[in-house]
């Protein structure tokens, strides 16, 4: 399959192309949502199937559920398919339905934020009749206002009471159960210190026991994590390459966070590992030059960054970008590897560092993107967007929508909120206008 840029890993696993509407909201990117508005009729199928299969890259981080509530509302969507998802995936295990329940829980908890489609009432009646029950009452924990769940305590413990085999997924960390403490299920105590077998132990013994073949991988990985709560050992440096453990070999745990505990004290040795094909230290000396590195190391970030292209791979690009940032006006060649992560990666975490970065290099030609990153789906790039975005007219109705959404993160808001200064929507201030954009040419608004 031919790519569409230069810079796009071979296979695309299930996405569409980028260029497409179908592919623009499977990423969740701003355009694809800008699109849809302006085309409801034929985004309709589109916005639904982003629903029923889950297409975040990685479902932990990457967002998608106030996007594809953000769209159901704005383009007037019925929520009764989104409601037959959740019962229908209620018993299926979460291994075999794309996340397809876990995203149409997502999606009802915002759309139940905005008061819309009556999606509070078929949550509430989930909470009382559905198998999954449990996760969705800690979602609504997660994503509501305290004042909104926590009257749901009574319902909610009357049916914890009843099967124990509903308690097997309970955490006691997580809300609502760390402020109701049901019956049964222990206070929750905080995170538990990390054992710290070695505190004891001299800088020279811990190096010692690092080379000591009768030590296992585990026990050298706690050395190594008492090493990184100390001063940089040069020592550490010269044994990292026999740290390995593995076929192929792989940095023993605890290496990396000791390695990037030495500074800069470790860069030199980093970047012989970073332009090394046969190191088990490439990719650790490579987050050192990274966080570390000057001018001269862009030309290593820029292959490293290639070699994650030439593998397909879909993450990893995130501490590169930030390494470019770091180096600002000097990492220029990097700008077209930015904006094409930005178009074409569905891993949407990755894009708030690349949007960054782009930024921190050379913000000129950023003005199209900005306005649609007030669209996104991460919270992140909006919160960019909202941030740095120029002010006129357009955009400041943009962030008063988003000032008074009930959908969007409070922390979006608040920047909005900010952004906006008191002044009313469209009516800008020109002075503060000049202090926003700066050098920025007027920001055009047309849709590529």
């Amino acid at each position: 399959m031919s790519n569409e840029d230069e810079d796009v890993p071979a296979h695309r696993w299930f996405y569409a192309d980028t260029r497409t509407l179908e592919g623009a909201l499977q990423r969740g990117r701003g355009v694809g949502a800008l699109r849809a508005l302006k085309d409801p009729q034929q985004a309709a199928e589109a916005v639904y199937a982003c629903i029923r299969r889950d297409h975040r890259w990685d479902w932990q981080i990457d967002e998608r559920g106030t996007y594809l509530a953000r769209l159901v509302r704005d383009l007037g969507l019925d929520t009764a398919p989104i409601t037959a998802q959740l019962w229908s995936t209620d018993r299926v295990a979460p291994e075999e339905d794309d996340h397809a329940f876990e995203l149409s829980v997502g999606v009802l908890t915002r759309l139940a934020l905005a008061g819309y489609g009556g999606a509070e009432a078929e949550l509430l009646r989930y909470l009382r009749e559905g198998e999954r029950w449990t996760y969705v009452i800690e979602a609504l924990a997660a994503g509501w206002p305290v004042e909104r769940w926590d009257g749901l305590r009574d319902p909610a413990l009357a049916r914890l009471a009843r099967p124990a085999a509903e308690r097997e997924e309970l955490f006691a960390w997580r809300e609502p159960w760390q402020r109701w403490q049901p019956e049964g299920i222990p206070p929750w105590a905080g995170p538990r210190p990390r054992p710290r077998p070695y505190r004891e132990t001299e800088d020279p013994g811990l190096l010692a026991a690092l080379t000591d073949p009768a030590l296992s991988p585990a026990s050298k990985g706690e050395a190594l994590f008492e090493l990184a709560r100390r001063p940089p050992r040069p020592e550490l440096l010269e044994l990292a390459p026999s740290l390995t453990t593995g076929k192929p070999p792989r940095p023993l745990t605890g290496l990396r966070r000791a390695i990037l505990a030495q500074g800069a004290l470790a860069l030199p040795q980093a970047r012989l590992w970073s332009a090394d094909p046969g190191s088990p230290l490439r990719g650790l000396g490579l987050s050192v030059v990274a966080d570390r590195g000057t001018e001269q190391d862009v030309p290593l970030l820029m292959a490293g960054w290639r070699r994650l292209q030439r593998a397909g791979a879909w993450c990893g690009y995130t501490h590169l970008a930030d390494g470019l940032a770091r180096q600002g006006a000097a990492a220029s060649c990097a700008l077209p590897a930015l904006r094409g992560l930005l178009r074409w990666t569905p891993h949407s975490y990755e894009r708030a560092h690349a949007l960054r970065a782009w930024l921190a290099i050379d913000r000129r030609d950023s003005e199209r993107t900005l306005w649609q990153g007030l669209w996104d789906c991460e919270s992140d790039v909006r919160l960019i967007a909202v941030q740095q975005v120029p002010l006129v007219p357009p955009t400041r109705r943009r962030l008063a929508e988003l000032r008074e959404d009930p959908l969007e993160d409070a922390e979006v808001r608040a920047a909005a909120t900010a952004r906006l200064g008191g002044a009313p929507a469209g009516e800008p201030d020109a002075a503060g206008e000049r202090a926003a954009v700066g050098a920025v040419p007027p920001v055009r608004l047309r849709e590529p």
